[in-house]
């Protein structure tokens, strides 16, 4: 039984999809959105996209509390560069509309298998809790996805692609900056910024040596 929050504009489309809805859960208007104070425990979210400005400001402020929900947009129609905004900034799919209610349950369904497919995937990929997905410079954990700077992600993705193997700070400036004058400090800088993310215990520094990432 999914646990789903959505618009009331959707209540129709959502009862007729072929889905099986917990009843107990109302649907709220989009503006009640922000009054939920986190999204814990809710399988998927559904935006009926109206005004994209009021969803990027939602997205930007709720960006903390998504947990693992699907996030979907349905709108009649957004131009290129919105949707690619949403995407970046954590909707999972979009849907236009018009669309019949049985093809909306087996697009909805296709996005909740792709998810528990990566789930599945990240149990077993060695890092054992996240996943990188360079498109976004985003990292998938259990607790949702993270944004990270390019400069972040490049360092991550550097200690990702060679866990266990210590990194000095001079190949890491080699690798990712190609050694531009850069100073020590500001990998130190980029590393907390990690640890601040995936914990201390996963980001190690080996005295003397460099840093590495434990699986």
């Amino acid at each position: 039984m999914l646990r789903v929050l959505y618009d009331n504009e959707l209540k129709e489309t959502l009862t007729e999809s072929g889905l099986a809805v917990d009843p107990e859960l109302d649907c709220v208007a989009f503006k009640e959105y922000s009054e939920i104070n986190e999204f814990v425990g809710f399988d998927l979210v559904i935006f009926n996209v109206n005004d994209p400005v009021d969803l990027f400001d939602f997205l930007y402020q709720q960006k903390e509390k998504k947990g693992n929900a699907l996030y979907i947009a349905v709108s009649n129609e957004l131009e290129e560069f919105v949707c690619v905004e949403l995407y970046k900034n954590g909707i999972n799919d979009i849907i236009f509309k018009p669309i019949g209610n049985r093809l909306f349950g087996i697009k909805i369904r296709e996005n909740l298998s792709r998810i528990r497919c990566c789930e599945e995937v990240l149990s077993d990929c060695g890092i054992g809790d996240f996943a990188m997905m360079k498109d976004s410079y985003q990292i998938r954990t259990a607790k949702g996805n993270i944004k990270l700077s390019k400069r972040e992600f490049q360092v991550l993705e550097v200690l990702y692609n060679n866990q266990d193997k210590i990194h000095s700070r001079e190949e890491l400036k080699e690798l990712i900056w190609n050694d531009q004058n850069i100073h020590d400090r500001t990998i130190d800088v980029y590393i907390q910024k990690l640890r601040s993310h995936l914990g201390n215990l996963r980001i190690q520094t080996v005295s003397g040596k460099g840093y590495k990432l434990s699986k």
